[in-house]
Formats: C-alpha cells, sequence, structure tokens
C-alpha cells in the first residue's frame, strides 16, 4: 500500500517553518499523521521539536503568532494561527510512573526518536514533515494498514506506566474498528485492574469516549475484563443465570445484546445517553435477584434498584449532570408500558376521537 499524505494545513507548516528557521528541528505527531495516513479529516494538529519550550515561545512570538503556555511541565506551548491552535512540545522522555499515571520525572531530549519511543500505540508514534516525509520506527503504517492496535516495545511496561492506556488501547480499537494484538489484548487483561487507581473521572472520561465511538458491543465482547475493571458493578452479570423463561442468556449476554440493538435500530446514531441506558439497565439485577417456589428466577424492584447505581457510579465517573439524570431516568421506567392515551373528544362533534365515532364525523372524513 502507498504511503499517501495530504498537505499539511497552512497554519501547520508556518509553525514548522518558524522553527526550523530558528535553527530547531519539528515534525507533526500524534493523530493528525495517523488520520492522514488513513485518509480521514483530522482537526487537531500537534508538533513536537528540539526546541526547548521557552525558545519555541520566543521565536513563535517575534514571527507574530500568538501563544499559550498551556503545558510547560511537560515542555508544551499552544501556537494560534487564524484561531486554529497547534501544540507545540519539546521532545521528552518520562521516568517511571509511581502513581501508574504520571511520569515521576520529565526529561527534554533532543532526539525525536526518543520521544516516538515512549508512545503508547504505534498508529500514534509516526511522525511526518513536509520535505522528510514519514518517520516510522514502530510499525505504525504497517499496523494501520492491517487494522491492528499494537503497543509500542513491551505492552506490560506501556500499560504498566500508565494505567489508562488499558482504557484508550480499546477506545482506539473501537473508534477504528481495529484488532487489539494478541500479546496486546493479554496484556490488557492483565492490567486492567490497576485502573482502581486511577481518577475516576479519567476513567469516565475514557469510557464515555468508548460509548461515544458507537462500538461499545466491541468493548464488551472483545475486552470485557477491561469493562468490568472499569466499572466493577457489571462484573456480577457475568455468568448471572436469571432462570426465567423470558431469557435464555446470563445478565451480561442479555445486556450486551441489548446495546448492540440499540445501535443496530438507530443505525449506528444512537445517542451516549441512550448506549450508558443500554449498559446499566440491568445493573440492579444481581441485587434485586429471588426465587420463587417454582424455582423460577425474579428480579422485583430491579429498575428502581438499576437506576440508584446507575446514578452512584455515573456521578463517580464525573459524567455530564443532564447525561447523568436521562440515563437514570431510563433505567428507572426500562420496564414501565405506557398507558394507552384515553379518547378525547373531537372538536367538530363533541364525540369521542374512538374508530367508530370518527367514522361518522363528517370533519374526520373530510380531512382524511
Amino acid at each position: 500500500m502507498p504511503i499517501v499524505i495530504p498537505e499539511l494545513p497552512a497554519y501547520a507548516t508556518r509553525v514548522l517553518s518558524v522553527l526550523e528557521d530558528a535553527g530547531y528541528e519539528a515534525w507533526v505527531v500524534g493523530g493528525w499523521v495517523r488520520d492522514a495516513l488513513r485518509g480521514c479529516d483530522s482537526h487537531d494538529v500537534d508538533v513536537c521539536s528540539s526546541a526547548p519550550w521557552q525558545e519555541a515561545a520566543a521565536v513563535l512570538e517575534a514571527a507574530g503568532i500568538d501563544v499559550h503556555l498551556t503545558g510547560t511541565a511537560h515542555g508544551t506551548i499552544t501556537a494560534v494561527i487564524d484561531h486554529k491552535p497547534v501544540e507545540v512540545t519539546t521532545y521528552r522522555v518520562e521516568s517511571t510512573y509511581s502513581d501508574l499515571r504520571h511520569p515521576d520525572r520529565v526529561q527534554f531530549v533532543d532526539d525525536v526518536r526518543l520521544d516516538l519511543a515512549r508512545r503508547d500505540l504505534t498508529v500514534n508514534a509516526m511522525a511526518f514533515h513536509p520535505q522528510r516525509g514519514l518517520l516510522d520506527l514502530f510499525g505504525g503504517f504497517e499496523d494501520l494498514t492491517d487494522h491492528v492496535i499494537r503497543t509500542v516495545g513491551d505492552p506490560h511496561k506501556r500499560f504498566g506506566e500508565d494505567a489508562l492506556r488499558v482504557l484508550r488501547a480499546v477506545r482506539f480499537a473501537c473508534r477504528l474498528g481495529y484488532r487489539v494484538e494478541d500479546a496486546t489484548a493479554a496484556a490488557l487483561v492483565d492490567c486492567a485492574p490497576e485502573l482502581d487507581r486511577i481518577a475516576p473521572e479519567r476513567v469516565g472520561q475514557e469510557m464515555d469516549g468508548i460509548v461515544a465511538t458507537g462500538q461499545l458491543t466491541r468493548a464488551m465482547r472483545e475486552h470485557r475484563e477491561v469493562i468490568f475493571a472499569a466499572i466493577p458493578e457489571t462484573a456480577p452479570m457475568l455468568g448471572f443465570d436469571q432462570r426465567s423463561p423470558y431469557h435464555c442468556f446470563d445478565v451480561w449476554e442479555h445486556t450486551v445484546c441489548v446495546v448492540e440493538g440499540v445501535a443496530t435500530y438507530t443505525g449506528g446514531l444512537a445517542s451516549n445517553r441512550l448506549t450508558w441506558a443500554a449498559l446499566l439497565h440491568d445493573i440492579g439485577k444481581p441485587r434485586s435477584y429471588t426465587v420463587g417456589s417454582n424455582g423460577q428466577g425474579h428480579f422485583y424492584g430491579h429498575p428502581a434498584t438499576g437506576a440508584d447505581m446507575s446514578d452512584r457510579i455515573m456521578r463517580r465517573l464525573a459524567l455530564p449532570l443532564d447525561e447523568v439524570r436521562a440515563v437514570v431516568a431510563l433505567v428507572r421506567f426500562h420496564m414501565t408500558v405506557p398507558s394507552r392515551p384515553a379518547a378525547t373528544p373531537c372538536r367538530a362533534c363533541s364525540t369521542t376521537s374512538s374508530a367508530p365515532a370518527r367514522a361518522s364525523c363528517p370533519r374526520w372524513a373530510t380531512s382524511s
């Protein structure tokens, strides 16, 4: 497959030119490169450079470009041209991650290869320059071609550095529709329990991102251990026999089918809140389970129990309050059958709007 990359946006080219005219090296990295190689539009352009962030800010400002100091602890500034932001980050490497999320120390370097080697996934570890072309040290282009998600280097080491990368890998697999290669998939299972050391709002952000891909079913079928680690309340659903003539699946598989059905019947356009509701609608069943005298399972009150659990889960994950309220309502009333509205008087004939009355109503006859 030939490597074809569309033209870099003019505002990004200007940032590269200003930095390189000042004697520094600079590359476009990350999502823009990945999406350009896929033939997809990307709205964000990120640049990494050998320039220390202080020098990068100085030369860009001297060129008349607005600069904002957005993340200088990690060497990042943001240049704004024609209202388009470009993040510029100094090449860096990172030390150990004692909290499994943040590097204990950041060291700035002058070699782009060292910077690319610290990144999480091969498809995100490529660099591009309009003159020098594509720099792909870890097989990212091949993995894009083969539709594979793979870590840069040892997956256990990558996920051990930052446990949130476990969810991030699943999100990219869902978003791109790619398969997670075997060693990386095994490491996902092994490292998923470490998500309990990550701030819940960061877990919520990634989970909401997975939901937004419209491919939550893929995550539930192929990476359920990750979902269980992110939302521990879902784990008891797996293998929970409903002992009911109305259900042929356990609670987990039933939930997977409902999530899949929501995606199918909305043509892949289900809102986040509807997908969250599908995921959580039976979350209360394991806690509501009783067995009747005939051996049949019952889940009396599970919608109310599930609504309360959903509220706690989504608030813990710091999801938007309007989304929380909508999902909780859907879970609470998912077993409620709307009552048929009562017949209403027809203003034209002062009879009810039932079918026999409509048949004798002159106004209905002329309008139908």
